[in-house]
Order: C-alpha cells, then structure tokens, then sequence
C-alpha cells in the first residue's frame, strides 16, 4: 500500500525518536551539535579543569563575556573557566536543555594570606567597587554599604576561601583591606559550591606586612586567649 505524505513523513520522524516530540528535539539537538563549531568564536574552555566546547560572546563590560554550550551542558554557579590564557568565574547559569548559557566574569586579583601554621594560601579573585549580592554577613548586622575607599573581593566557595575571617587583611592592587562583611549565601548552590563575597574596608599599611609578595600580616588575628601570638611576631621575622 502506498503510504501518503503525512504518513512518510510520521515514518521519517520515528526514525529519530519514539514520536512526533522526542524526534523534533532530537533532530534540533543534532543539527546544533553538527554546526556548533562553525562559528567565528567557538572555542575550546576549560571548566573547572574539564575541556567543554563553548561560543565566547562579548559581555556589557570589558571584564564580562557569554558562553553558550552544546545541548545537555551542565554548569554551575562559582565554577572557574579557562580561556585567552586567563581565568573567569560563572556569575549565573542556565542550564536548559536545548541551549545551556553562563555569564562569566575576568578574575583580576588574589587574595594572599598565610594561616597560623605559616602556610601560604593564594586564591583567584574578582575585586571591584560593586557587589553582585544583596547581603553580606557580619557578626552583629546584614546589608552593609560599601565605604569610601572600599572595595568587593569575590571570589569561588571552598573549603580554602571558607578559612578568611571577619577583620582578617588582604593587600588588593597598592592597597590594603580589611574584611568587613561576608556573604556566602546569596550565590549558593545545593552541594554548598557557589560565590562568596567579601566587603574590604581601606584600611592602613602595618610595617609589618610584605609588600613584595603581596601578603598583609594578619599576626594579631592569630593571638591566642592569653593575648600571646600564636609563634613569631610576624610571618616572616
């Protein structure tokens, strides 16, 4: 029996999927995949040390750009992507099926401390003068306005980051910072990985801090109850 042309064309969609839908998806998920790299800006990134294929677009600023990825690409918020040899951060994700995108921002700074046992930490950041989140979190209040002078060092959650302190010093650019506030919340994702922020105020030079590397003495932080230091009178006396 000769089969009519919405019936060839049924037989044609099966050949892709159980029916009319899944054959449509799966014949858009095909086509996108087989010209994904036709683009003028297809790249290969790096997404927390795992090679993916992204489409680099340019962002409303210098320091933003948009990645759209090949169907079925999970991100997430705080994970850092390598590409043009520098390192950017995932500031929001969507992750939809057919056409996954994340907004990425340059990671311009790190923050640099040693911790009571003398070790030296050093951690990619972004350190501007506008926050991404609504709160941050200090001892006694929420919501603090950023001072004259201040700055926002944000940065990927980890264990590592998780150490800093309220009032512990950062040198950032020429200057030096205190922490004021912390949020790590507000840019959460459910495994507790996500964006922490910190809110630095200006603060001023101690004779003690090495300038040349970049790292403030953070000795009072680590005095124990008795009011002695926990070893040296600095970490590099």
């Amino acid at each position: 029996m000769k089969l009519n042309y919405f019936e060839l064309y049924k037989k044609r969609l099966e050949r892709s999927g159980e029916n009319s839908g899944e054959s449509v998806w799966n014949s858009s998920v095909n086509l996108i995949n087989q010209t994904f790299e036709n683009s003028h800006n297809f790249r290969k990134v790096k997404i927390d040390g795992h090679e993916v294929d992204a489409r680099i677009l340019e962002g409303k600023h210098y320091y933003e750009r948009k990645l759209l990825f090949r169907p079925n690409q999970i991100t997430k918020l705080g994970s850092l992507v390598e590409f043009d040899n520098e390192t950017w951060m995932i500031f929001e994700s969507f992750n939809e099926t057919i056409s996954p995108k994340a907004s990425v921002r340059h990671l311009n700074e790190y923050l640099r401390w040693y911790d009571k046992e003398k070790n030296i930490h050093k951690v990619k950041c972004l350190a501007m003068a506008t926050r991404i989140t609504k709160y941050d979190i200090t001892p006694n209040r929420y919501d603090i306005d950023l001072l004259a002078g201040g700055i926002y060092a944000i940065a990927q959650s980890n264990e590592e980051i998780k150490t800093i302190k309220p009032s512990q010093r950062f040198i950032l650019g020429e200057s030096v910072y205190e922490i004021a506030g912390i949020d790590d919340v507000t840019y959460r994702n459910a495994d507790g990985s996500g964006i922490i922020q910190f809110t630095c105020k200006l603060t001023t030079f101690m004779d003690s801090d090495n300038r040349i590397e970049k790292i403030a003495d953070n000795t009072l932080l680590y005095r124990d109850k008795n009011g002695d230091n926990e070893g040296e009178n600095s970490w590099w006396t």
